[in-house]
């Protein structure tokens, strides 16, 4: 089964790569650009909301700790983590202080002309955790 979801993502990465030219940014991140907190913190949760896989994740860490018998502060590292992860683009925003306001074109920028790359690298991973 993991050899086949790795063919797939092989070929999700060469799909990305062949159509490398033509790959534009979705509409409703545009709409972000300008966007006001309140219409920011939507799309957030529209885009958070619906992951299946993060879902399956909690559970399967829900459930790890339930056989484990882990007590509340045996769950604290995973909950911390996963706090600090969810939390680093807020915090790297934050601690860019009035620099964001330049950096963060930038970055969008190079992460458009780059989003092949960026797509390619994240399947080589992924294939790479699924095979290892």
């Amino acid at each position: 089964m993991s050899q086949r979801r790795g063919r797939l993502l092989a070929l999700a990465a060469l799909r990305n790569w062949r159509k490398r030219e033509t790959v534009k940014p979705p509409k409703w991140l545009h709409a972000l650009m300008s966007a006001d907190p309140r219409q920011a913190l939507r799309t957030g949760l529209m885009v958070i909301l619906p992951m299946p896989s993060d879902l399956m994740v909690m559970l399967t860490v829900g459930i790890h700790l339930d056989q484990a018998r882990a007590s509340y502060p045996e769950a604290l590292p995973f909950i911390g983590l996963t706090i600090l992860i969810a939390a680093l683009p807020l915090l790297a925003r934050l601690a860019a202080g009035h620099h964001a306001a330049e950096t963060m074109p930038k970055i969008r920028d190079w992460t458009n002309t780059h989003s092949r790359l960026v797509n390619i690298l994240v399947c080589a991973l992924f294939i790479a955790l699924i095979l290892t």
